[in-house]
């Protein structure tokens, strides 16, 4: 039995390939991040508030767009494990159309509403302020980051990751450097404050779109060669990616929409509490990145096999790439814990604050291993196109138990922020069993280009 959970180092290599240039990438625009925060946290503790409840609204459009993108990388993966170039192309007009329009949607409610969205979250008028400031330029990087999450997504589902990390380090060098520049008006440069690093942000994505849109069309990759030759979509292959797709895309708007309201419930403990979330929340991106790193794994090796028919190589692959992940999460889990005191330290906070954002730090360092097993699940099912099943597992479960529970607690108790954080993390405990009984039961292993 567990023999069945290691793999060959033929395995490992693959994975390897496929999900360290995707770690390295995530890993160091996520310490960048990291950074940035810290740099704007030198300003004031209501900088910190306005950027991060800024970037929690951006981030359900960055999931919205993550979601439209997964139905159609779906069929990518697939039609390239069965060697089927023009079955690839016209998936990714799909996907051009779907981030195009998703993209579009979510930059008008922003321009429009960036005051009443803020002021949902903030009832102090210097942190609003803050928020409407990193708007200016931030709700603009939508525009650059759909270009690039359409082509890096499908240059990673056809096997070729390398290029997008290289795209995304250059990126990171020139939004660093922008930053010092412009936060504080360094070496005769404009301060332009919190508006200084969306503006840092927002160039650094520009720059990374025209590489990776680039690259992808000198080489002539399958997606990208002559697909804007001929925009053709046949109508078997749209209605079978979009019945795929959507359940995919409702799931990402509704579980982004669910975590920034479960934001606002632990905002209702006050400004500590906001500002204690967001710091977990920034540091934990850096340690989300092998989950995203090793579930592109799960889509692209469990993916291609599907698509290659090799059924039985798909659920071998998926068994070794989730104990190979959760493994990973505990050495990960380990490290978390133990930092977790040092990392509020980065920030000009309250005392308050620092020791609640420890405390949440460690409640994350337990969960982690839990978090990354559950998302493998979600990811095996959807590379075999059981978005159904996946919205279910993940979305539905967040707002029939999650989202109203925390909004129970934090209207009508006056729960400690620890208490009530652990609380609702702690609910991932009971996905455990279902997503096992999923995955044994293989109704997500399905070749989709038949």
């Amino acid at each position: 039995m567990f023999k069945s959970l290691i793999g060959d180092k033929k395995f490992y290599k693959t994975v390897l390939l496929i999900a360290l240039p995707i770690m390295l990438q995530q890993g160091i625009t996520s310490f960048v991040s990291l950074l940035d925060n810290i740099m704007i946290g030198q300003l004031n503790q209501e900088a910190i508030e306005g950027v991060n409840i800024a970037n929690q609204i951006l981030f359900i459009i960055m999931m919205a767009l993550s979601g439209g993108l997964a139905g159609p990388g779906i069929f990518i993966a697939q039609y390239n494990g069965a060697k089927d170039d023009e079955g690839v192309r016209q998936s990714f007009r799909v996907k051009l159309i779907f981030a195009v329009t998703i993209s579009i949607i979510g930059f008008l409610i922003i321009f429009f509403n960036d005051r009443f969205l803020a002021s949902l979250f903030l009832d102090k008028e210097a942190s609003i302020d803050s928020a409407v400031n990193y708007f200016k330029y931030a709700t603009l990087t939508i525009i650059p980051i759909c270009f690039i999450q359409v082509y890096g997504t499908s240059l990673r589902e056809i096997g070729h990751a390398i290029f997008p990390m290289i795209a995304g380090i250059v990126a990171v060098v020139i939004n660093i450097t922008l930053n010092y520049l412009l936060i504080y008006g360094n070496y005769g440069f404009p301060n332009m404050g919190v508006s200084g690093a969306s503006l840092a942000t927002l160039i650094a994505r520009i720059v990374e779109a025209l590489m990776v849109i680039t690259y992808s069309h000198i080489q002539k990759f399958n997606f990208a060669h002559h697909v804007y030759r001929d925009f053709r979509i046949s109508r078997n292959n749209l209605i079978n990616i979009t019945k795929k797709g959507l359940p995919v895309l409702s799931n990402e708007i509704l579980w982004s929409g669910a975590n920034t309201l479960l934001v606002f419930a632990y905002s209702l403990r006050g400004g500590d509490a906001v500002v204690s979330v967001s710091i977990t929340s920034i540091t934990m991106n850096l340690f989300y990145v092998s989950f995203n790193a090793l579930a592109s794994g799960v889509a692209i090796l469990v993916g291609s096999e599907l698509g290659s028919n090799n059924l039985e190589g798909a659920y071998d692959n998926a068994k070794k790439l989730v104990f190979f992940s959760v493994s990973v999460c505990i050495g990960l889990s380990i490290i978390l814990f133990f930092i977790a005191p040092y990392v509020p330290l980065l920030f000009n906070i309250s005392v308050n604050a620092r020791s609640m954002a420890t405390k949440l730090l460690r409640i994350m360092s337990f969960m982690f291993p839990v978090f990354m097993y559950n998302t493998n699940n979600f990811f095996v099912l959807r590379a075999g196109g059981r978005t159904v099943l996946a919205f279910i597992f993940d979305s539905c479960f967040m707002w029939t138990i999650s989202v109203p529970l925390a909004l129970l607690l934090g209207y009508l108790t006056t729960l400690p922020l620890i208490y009530f954080y652990g609380i609702i993390q702690s609910l991932d405990l009971l996905k455990i069993i279902p997503g096992y009984k999923l995955f044994k039961s293989k109704i997500w292993i399905k070749n989709l280009t038949i």
